[in-house]
């Protein structure tokens, strides 16, 4: 059992039972045949971000933070390209049946720079896969930071095209093949039908050798295309029958280093705790990276990369 309450919760909502799918709607198959996305992302992150050719539309959050965090709108600068907010809009012309966006090509994607940080202290020089991506702007800062991304998928059309090649467009609610040592999935979940769920979350825990770190929408938590919003606890028991737990600590370190009100809320880290059904062995995480260390590590890959594109545009 969880206590709910120490994960810090802002307020207890009261569950909604899911409404059953129509009569004659086929349910999607929780296993079977899976894709394999190794074979299907174009650009792995870490090479998108070696040849500064990528910077994607991410409207940046974070407290305390001093240059170089807050980078400009060139490629090589990860999470520049800051839409002021007078210009701001959804992005979102319409959203499918199973949740995936129909995007603007001018769509902007938050990011959080402190719970990418500390998301990067968790999971730092292990492998990591993005489902949910957007246009890649957390797998961009984390590959940044150390982090070695292999994927970073989403459902939304054209997704590939608008992202640079980083992100692979694929229907999260049809079963993948995507392993790494760490799955992120942040405020996905939600978007899709809850008849649909069940595919979608064990792609999120069979993919995951060591552990997990999962934002799912509470009920009543506004957004675009909220048509399957849970309550913390659902969320637990679901990766729990998955043969995960929740790591309360690091969940709250998450917790406080993110700027945004509902990650600050819904942000969950989960361990594994039965065997992987990939039959790989999970490598220990290493949660000793002070909020320090991470920081260091990040401005000097900035330098380094910093320095590459200059030479490059130097040459040319």
């Amino acid at each position: 059992t969880v206590n709910e309450q120490a994960l810090r919760p802002v307020r207890r909502w009261r569950w909604r039972r899911a409404r059953r799918p129509r009569s004659g709607r086929r349910r999607s198959s929780t296993r079977g045949d899976a894709t394999d996305m190794s074979v299907r992302n174009p650009v792995v992150p870490h090479a998108a971000l070696e040849s500064g050719a990528v910077a994607p539309r991410c409207m940046t959050y974070g407290r305390g933070f001093r240059p170089p965090d807050m980078m400009d709108c060139t490629p090589g600068h990860l999470h520049g390209c800051t839409t002021p907010p007078a210009k701001t809009r959804s992005g979102v012309e319409s959203v499918g049946q199973t949740g995936g966006w129909k995007l603007d090509p001018g769509k902007p994607y938050l990011l959080d720079l402190g719970l990418a940080r500390a998301i990067a202290a968790v999971a730092h020089l292990h492998t990591l896969v993005e489902l949910g991506a957007g246009l890649g702007c957390y797998s961009l800062m984390l590959a940044h930071c150390g982090v070695h991304v292999l994927a970073a998928i989403d459902g939304a059309e054209k997704v590939n095209e608008l992202s640079g090649g980083v992100v692979t467009r694929a229907d999260l609610t049809q079963p993948m093949r995507s392993a790494a040592d760490w799955v992120m999935t942040l405020e996905t979940g939600e978007h899709i039908p809850s008849f649909l769920e069940s595919v979608f979350l064990n792609n999120t825990a069979d993919n995951a050798h060591c552990g997990v770190v999962l934002s799912w929408a509470f009920p009543g938590q506004p957004g675009i295309g909220h048509v399957n919003t849970r309550p913390q606890g659902y969320v637990v028991a679901q990766m729990a029958s998955r043969g995960f737990k929740v790591d309360a600590n690091h969940t709250q370190r998450l917790r406080r280093a993110a700027s945004l009100w509902f990650l600050q809320r819904n942000v969950l880290v989960f361990t594994r705790i039965a065997p992987s059904a990939r039959g790989r062995a999970c490598q220990p995480p290493d949660f000793s990276l002070s909020d320090a260390e991470v920081n260091r590590i990040c401005e000097t890959r900035h330098t380094k990369h910093s320095e590459t594109r200059h030479t490059k545009h130097s040459n040319t």
